[in-house]
């Protein structure tokens, strides 16, 4: 079973207004990280519209990179939630569902091998993977360097 197929079977139709009213959250950043969150689209970001069970292992990694200094590392914020399928594929994609985040798309496109230029560091990668996400970027098949995705535990 795919993670698609896992968040369809726990979460539903992503498509659906009865998926959006049950899990789907607009969600503050904490304050201590707004300073250093990528703007979107020239506007500077205050909340994002998550999975409400993404939300707090969200906080989690993004107050441990303003700590340590590595939240330099997130340079473009290139979104969130959005109903589509995975490029090429024909399921949707785990940002459906709220539960996955794009950052740095430029330099870190889909298809582009782990490491040069524009990657993300280890210990960058170690923050998010401590908290429960992982990264496009360990992918081999297809690499998705800006891709960074949480599933809970219940699927």
């Amino acid at each position: 079973m795919t993670d698609s197929q896992r968040c369809l079977a726990a979460y539903g139709n992503p498509s659906l207004p009865a998926f959006a009213a049950q899990w789907l959250v607009r969600h503050p950043l904490p304050l201590a990280v707004r300073p250093f969150f990528p703007a979107f689209a020239g506007k500077p970001i205050t909340a994002l519209y998550l999975h409400r069970l993404a939300a707090p292992a969200l906080d989690k990694v993004l107050l441990e990179l303003v700590a340590t200094g590595l939240i330099r590392e997130l340079r473009t914020y290139d979104g969130c939630w959005v109903v589509r399928c995975k490029r090429g594929l024909a399921e949707y994609s785990i940002h459906s569902w709220g539960l996955a985040l794009d950052f740095n798309a430029a330099l870190n496109p889909l298809g582009r091998p782990k490491g040069g230029p524009g990657m993300w560091s280890e210990a960058f990668l170690n923050v998010w993977r401590r908290h429960g996400w992982t990264c496009g970027a360990d992918w081999k098949a297809r690499p998705d360097g800006m891709h960074f995705q949480y599933l809970p535990g219940a699927i």
